[in-house]
């Protein structure tokens, strides 16, 4: 009976960590005061921003396939860091789009590399650097 149970446990953590690597959706909240800033890289992906009037970050990150990106996200009482890059030996193959609602008052720094942003629901000023 034993083995049994150990074999079924072994079966349900096989099937969870599959799960895992499957999942393409994975959808990560912040709580931002204001003054907060949000610090995002991303590479060889898709980049939307939208504004809102809440005090939430939300992002939402699509990717494929999952196991070929590396994404990291923290917060500190000054920052929301996120990072969304494929791996270097899987990327090639690696599709990925991050969606972010920011709060009107949060400032937000982008570090991207061959992405395509999308800016909706936006009233700012920007300013684009060249190439340094």
């Amino acid at each position: 009976m034993a083995k049994t149970l150990d074999r079924l446990n072994q079966i349900a953590s096989a099937a969870t960590t599959l799960a895992d690597l499957t999942r393409s959706k994975q959808v990560y909240r912040f709580t931002a005061a204001p003054g907060t800033y949000l610090y995002v890289h991303a590479a060889q992906s898709e980049v939307r921003i939208a504004r809102h009037d809440s005090v939430e970050i939300v992002i939402t990150a699509n990717l494929q396939p999952p196991v070929s990106w590396r994404v990291a996200a923290d917060q500190d009482d000054a920052a929301v860091y996120f990072v969304g890059i494929p791996k270097v030996l899987l990327g090639f193959a690696a599709a990925g789009a991050f969606e972010i609602a920011a709060p009107r008052h949060t400032h937000i720094i982008l570090r991207l590399e061959n992405v395509r942003l999308t800016m909706d629901s936006v009233t700012d000023t920007l300013d684009l650097p060249g190439a340094l």
